[in-house]
């Protein structure tokens, strides 16, 4: 393990300062904070799909399925369906305990499987 890991120069980022520090006033409304443009593959994977989903998020109300909303969230029936699955406030238990489960089984197997194959991977 005395492999050193290689490390790469960065040019420093330069800090906007507001103007006017030390004159008693620790803020100046005309002092402007500018971020930086996020550039890179993973920024438009993020944004290609932000889109799509937006784009599902406004299309999904007006989906039907039988001849009714296929997703409709009925507060005053305290119902909620879903293609055709009425989902009741009782319901709602059963859903958790269902995703508590998985939220642990998903652990487990992640453990599981990065224990079994790290190993073998990383074993030269």
């Amino acid at each position: 393990m005395n492999e050193q890991i290689p490390v790469k120069n960065v040019t420093p980022v330069k800090v906007h300062k507001p103007k006017g520090e030390g004159q008693g006033k620790r803020h100046d409304s005309r002092s402007r904070i500018y971020v930086r443009a996020v550039k890179g593959p993973l920024e438009s994977f993020r944004r290609f799909f932000g889109l799509i989903f937006l784009g599902l998020f406004a299309i999904i109300p007006w989906l039907q399925y039988n001849g009714q909303q296929a997703v409709l969230l009925d507060i005053g029936e305290q119902r909620f369906t879903i293609f055709s699955l009425t989902l009741w406030p009782q319901d709602l238990t059963l859903l958790a305990y269902i995703f508590i489960v998985s939220a642990f089984a998903l652990f487990f197997v992640t453990v599981s499987y990065t224990h079994l194959t790290l190993p073998t991977i990383y074993s030269v």
